[in-house]
């Protein structure tokens, strides 16, 4: 919508702008499905974050060529959280020491024909645990903030946010994220539930 492309900069470049384009497409398209007719334009926050219509949370990611958003009604969702990034990228650079505690860098250094796959599955994680919780704490904190843990029966992460970084919630609060490999692609998902009683209750 044009009041939503106001959202960005003149100086954006155009794949900056065609994948904002397609990501506020796509959370119209999810907006709909989760049962809001005629979505209104989803603004931008000051800390780029997607701005929900009232009563709606949901989450927008996009690696180059692909897009991808997630929505449903607060009343049902504390918050969503979703990533996806290519793993060649994080092949190419040296994350690790930036995104990883020091079990997650032993996890993902394991194996080392893994460890691209591993470290960017950790990386979307921590990006959608970030989204999840800014609705909730509205605020930002780095990757070093949660921890990840990862479950192999279950094939997710099984995360908390250290005590320090969350005072508001309950002592030990854990969750899990959902992830995968898909392609040339990792990709991880994370819905907290509300109560109704109070986040985490």
């Amino acid at each position: 919508m044009p009041e939503e492309l106001t959202a960005l900069p003149p100086s954006a470049l155009a794949r900056r702008r065609r994948e904002f384009r397609l990501g506020r497409v796509a959370a119209r398209l999810a907006l709909i499905r989760a049962g809001l007719d005629d979505p209104p334009p989803i603004g931008r926050g000051e800390r780029g974050e997607p701005i929900w219509p009232t009563g709606w949370t949901g989450a927008i990611a996009h690696a180059r060529g692909l897009v991808m958003a997630a929505a449903g009604p607060a009343s049902a969702f504390a918050g969503i959280g979703i990533d996806v990034e290519l793993v060649e990228r994080i092949a190419t650079t040296d994350v690790a020491a930036r995104i990883c505690r020091p079990d997650e860098r032993a996890w993902a250094s394991a194996f080392p024909t893994l460890r691209p796959a591993r470290l960017a599955l950790i990386f979307c994680a921590k990006e959608c645990i970030y989204k999840a919780f800014f609705p909730i704490l509205g605020r930002f904190f780095g990757f070093h903030a949660a921890e990840l843990t990862w479950d192999g029966s279950e094939r997710h992460f099984r995360g908390r946010l250290l005590p320090s970084v969350a005072p508001g919630l309950p002592a030990d609060f854990r969750f899990d994220v959902r992830c995968q490999l898909s392609g040339k692609y990792a990709m991880a998902a994370l819905a907290l539930p509300n109560t109704g009683q109070g986040f985490g209750d």
